[in-house]
C-alpha cells in the first residue's frame, strides 16, 4: 500500500479469485433466468439456431387418444425467431437427446489412452513439483537480497549519508521489486500446478463419456455432461452442431488435426514414443493414430506453451 508518498508492505491475502467469482455469478443469473418455469426443458438454453442466431425454445404439445382416453404431452425445440426470418423446423426431444448422447460419445477416451494418460500425469507432476520448488528458492533469494539493501538504505539515512529523497525514491524502487516478486511467488502456489488437477479431471471426463451416452441417464444429466465437453450448440436442419471445448475438441479432430499438434509440441519427452491403436463406438471409424502427450492436447489447445 502507498502512504504520504512511500510504500509499505501490506499482509492482506485474497479469499477467492476475480475469475471464480464471476464464473459464480454467471452461473447464478443463469438459474434465476431458468427457475420460474412450469416444465422442466431440459436443453433449454443450451443451443442456438444455426440459421439466424436466435436461441432455441422449448414448448408442450399435448394429443389426446380417443382410444385409451388419455392425453401425452410431447415436447419441442424450435427456434424463437425472434432475430429474423427462419425456416428450421422443430424437433422432438427424444430425437435431440440422442443427438446429444453420440456428442458425447464421439469424444469418449479409450480405456487404451487413459491409462497411459494417467502414467504420464504422474511424471508431470513430479517435473512440475521439481521446477515449483526451483522458482521459489530462487524468489525468495532474491526477496533476501532486497531485504539487505533495504536495510543499508536505512542505515545509510539514520547515519544522515543519504538525502532524504534520494532514500525515498530508492526505498519505493526497493518496494516495487518485492511487490512484484511477491506477486510471483503467490502465484506460483495458487498456480504452479493448476493445470494438473483440471487435467485429471478432463481425463476423468473423457473416460466417462462412453458410459455415460450409453447409460439411461435423465435429460438433465446428458445437459450437464455436454456442458462439460462441449462450449455451444446450434441447430440446423434438426441436427446438433456442437462446438467441442478445447482438449474435447481435439479427441474429436481427424488425425491431420492431431498430428499438428504433436508438430507443435515436438519437444515433449512423451509425444510419439509409440503408436496405439483406438478402439472406437460403431458411430466412429477406426484409425491408427500416434500417442499424443496429454499436455500436448489438453495445454496446447488451450493454447498455453509449455
Amino acid at each position: 500500500m502507498e502512504y504520504n508518498g512511500e510504500y509499505h508492505e501490506g499482509s492482506h491475502k485474497t479469499i477467492i479469485s476475480k475469475e471464480l467469482f464471476q464464473k459464480v455469478q454467471q452461473e447464478l443469473k443463469f438459474r434465476d433466468r431458468h427457475k420460474k418455469r412450469r416444465y422442466n426443458f431440459a436443453f433449454m438454453g443450451l443451443m442456438k439456431c444455426g440459421e439466424c442466431g436466435a436461441t432455441i425454445t422449448a414448448e408442450v404439445h399435448r394429443k389426446y387418444y380417443k382410444g385409451t382416453n388419455r392425453t401425452v404431452e410431447y415436447i419441442y425445440y424450435r427456434c424463437t425467431k425472434k432475430i429474423k426470418p427462419c425456416t428450421q423446423k422443430y424437433i422432438p426431444e427424444p430425437e435431440l437427446e440422442t443427438q446429444f448422447r453420440k456428442v458425447i460419445n464421439d469424444v469418449a477416451l479409450p480405456e487404451t489412452w487413459g491409462k497411459q494418460w494417467y502414467q504420464w500425469l504422474d511424471q508431470d507432476e513430479k517435473l512440475e513439483t521439481v521446477s515449483i520448488h526451483e522458482n521459489t528458492e530462487r524468489l525468495e533469494m532474491e526477496l533476501k537480497v532486497l531485504d539487505l539493501k533495504l536495510n543499508k538504505l536505512l542505515d545509510g539515512y539514520l547515519e544522515g549519508i543519504i538525502d532524504p529523497e534520494i532514500y525515498k525514491t530508492k526505498k519505493n524502487e526497493f518496494f516495487e521489486e518485492k511487490l512484484k516478486i511477491n506477486e510471483e511467488l503467490e502465484q506460483i502456489k495458487q498456480n504452479g500446478s493448476s493445470w494438473l488437477e483440471p487435467f485429471k479431471n478432463f481425463i476423468g471426463s473423457a473416460l466417462s463419456c462412453a458410459k455415460i451416452a450409453r447409460a439411461k441417464n435423465t435429460s438433465e444429466e446428458l445437459t450437464f455432461f455436454g456442458k462439460t465437453v462441449g462450449s455451444n450448440f446450434f441447430l440446423t436442419d434438426r441436427r446438433l452442431i456442437p462446438v467441442y471445448k478445447k482438449g474435447f475438441a481435439e479427441l474429436c479432430a481427424p488425425p491431420p488435426a492431431q498430428s499438428q499438434s504433436r508438430l507443435n509440441f515436438a519437444d515433449s519427452l512423451s509425444v510419439g514414443v509409440e503408436r496405439i491403436e483406438l478402439s472406437v463406438s460403431a458411430t466412429r471409424t477406426q484409425r491408427d493414430t500416434d500417442s499424443l502427450h496429454p499436455v500436448a492436447v489438453f495445454l496446447g489447445c488451450l493454447d498455453i506453451l509449455w
